[in-house]
C-alpha cells in the first residue's frame, strides 16, 4: 500500500473516531437535559406541597374519568364488550337484558383505577426525596361520589415530609371535576329502557331534547351511541359517553 493510502485510511480512521465522539457527547447531552426538564424543584411550602399532590390526584381521576365514559360506564369491563382500539364499550343493552352499572359500581370503578394508577404521577414522591427530604408515607385511597353537574374525589394519604427547615404533615386532599355523570348516565338508562320497549328503535325525539351532542352508528351488530357534553369540560375538551345497544 503507498503512502497516500496509508494517509487516506488514518484520516478516514480518524474522523470515525471523531463522529463517534461527537455522538457520545450530544448523546450525554440529551439524557442531561431531559433530566434537568423532567426534574421539578418545590420549596419546602405546604400550600405548594399540597398542591403537588392535588395535581397528580386530578390528573389521574381525569383518565380514570375519561376511560369510564368511553366504556360505558365501566372501568373493568364485563365479559361482552365491543372492542375498540385501546378500550371496550360496553353494552347497556344486549340479548334483551339491560347491563346498565349503577351509580355505585362507576363510583367504585373510578376510585380503584385511581388507586391503583395514581403512583403513575407520584413516582413514590421521588421529586420530594430527590431534594434531599425525607419521606414517610402512608397507602393512597380515595372515593368517588357521582353528582348530576359533576363529581367528587376525595383521598386519604398520610404522608410527613421532613426537611432541615421542619416537618410538615399531610393527609387529607379533595378535587372536583365539571362532568355531568349522573345526568348522562340517566340518559344512557333512558335511552335502553326505549329501546327495549320499542324494538331496538331510536327516540329522536328524545335525544333531540336534550343539551348535549349524540351520534348513533352501527358497530358489529349494535348501535353505538355516543353523547358529546360541552357543559362536561375536561382540559378544554368536552366529555364523551358512549355505550352499546344490541
Amino acid at each position: 500500500m503507498g503512502l497516500s493510502a496509508k494517509k487516506r485510511n488514518a484520516q478516514l480512521t480518524l474522523m470515525m473516531l471523531v463522529g463517534i465522539i461527537l455522538a457520545l457527547v450530544f448523546f450525554l447531552f440529551y439524557l442531561l437535559a431531559t433530566s434537568l426538564a423532567t426534574s421539578i424543584t418545590l420549596p419546602f411550602d405546604r400550600n405548594a406541597i399540597q398542591e403537588y399532590v392535588n395535581n397528580c390526584f386530578k390528573q389521574t381521576a381525569e383518565e380514570s374519568t375519561t376511560l369510564l365514559g368511553k366504556q360505558g360506564g365501566r372501568i373493568r369491563l364485563q365479559q361482552a364488550y365491543i372492542a375498540a382500539k385501546g378500550f371496550g364499550i360496553s353494552y347497556a343493552l344486549k340479548q334483551d337484558a339491560p347491563r346498565i352499572p349503577s351509580i355505585r359500581e362507576m363510583e367504585e370503578d373510578l376510585s380503584w383505577h385511581i388507586d391503583v394508577h395514581i403512583n403513575d404521577c407520584l413516582k413514590d414522591l421521588k421529586d420530594f426525596k430527590s431534594q434531599g427530604w425525607k419521606v414517610d408515607a402512608g397507602t393512597f385511597s380515595s372515593a368517588a361520589s357521582i353528582n348530576r353537574n359533576d363529581v367528587d374525589f376525595r383521598a386519604t394519604f398520610p404522608f410527613t415530609v421532613t426537611a432541615k427547615e421542619g416537618s410538615l404533615t399531610f393527609r387529607d386532599f379533595t378535587i372536583m371535576l365539571p362532568v355531568r355523570l349522573e345526568y348522562l348516565h340517566t340518559a344512557m338508562g333512558d335511552v335502553t329502557q326505549f329501546s327495549l320497549e320499542q324494538g331496538r328503535r331510536v327516540d329522536l325525539t328524545y335525544l333531540n331534547g336534550q343539551d348535549f351532542n349524540t351520534t348513533i352508528f352501527p358497530y358489529q351488530n349494535a348501535l353505538v351511541y355516543q353523547f358529546i357534553d360541552e357543559a362536561s369540560a375536561m382540559r378544554n375538551q368536552p366529555y364523551e359517553f358512549m355505550f352499546a345497544i344490541e
